[in-house]
């Protein structure tokens, strides 16, 4: 081998054995410690967000299966409104136009689009918010939520109840 790369391949290495994998989250303790409080100063606001998650059951098997995760949020202003809302990116070759969303029952939920974006390769990323209240939150602690969204495409979410139980455990300080 030649010496000068040998540096390199070690050092790549250890960089690589040093780098933890962020763990699953699989409880409602795992999320309620992975929740991170953030303070944005420009608009006066405290953001709780829960750690990032699959909007899938199960594995992910499918390389076809656009990529999507999803993570609560609740924003407190210091005039003291509170919104808490779910905040959803999804990832795929072809654009999805999300414009609607809808529990299990049918009700509408409140949609709002927040990002619409293409990188490189054609990569399309589209992000939109689903705004709950606390009462709506805490039923679908003990049932979880799931949830259609619709556009152009139309896609299934998961959220489990253990994820929303463990928010609102870290967000009721």
């Amino acid at each position: 081998m030649n010496r000068r790369l040998l540096p390199l391949f070690l050092a790549a290495f250890t960089i690589t054995g040093c780098v933890t994998p962020t763990p699953p989250v699989l409880t409602a303790l795992d999320t309620q410690q992975g929740v991170i409080l953030s303070r944005d100063e420009y608009k006066k606001h405290d953001e709780h967000r829960a750690p990032t998650i699959s909007c899938y059951r199960g594995l992910e098997a499918d390389p076809y299966r656009p990529a999507c995760e999803l993570e609560l949020v609740k924003n407190k202003a210091d005039k003291g409104t509170v919104v808490y809302y779910l905040r959803v990116r999804y990832y795929n070759h072809t654009w999805a136009f999300f414009d609607s969303a809808y529990d299990i029952s049918g009700k509408r939920l409140k949609f709002h689009s927040l990002d619409q974006n293409v990188s490189g390769g054609g990569n399309v990323r589209e992000e939109f918010a689903l705004i709950f209240t606390p009462a709506e939150l805490k039923k679908a602690q003990k049932t979880g939520m799931d949830i259609s969204v619709r556009g152009q495409r139309k896609m299934q979410i998961i959220v489990p109840a253990f994820y929303i139980e463990g928010f609102l455990a870290a967000t009721a300080k």
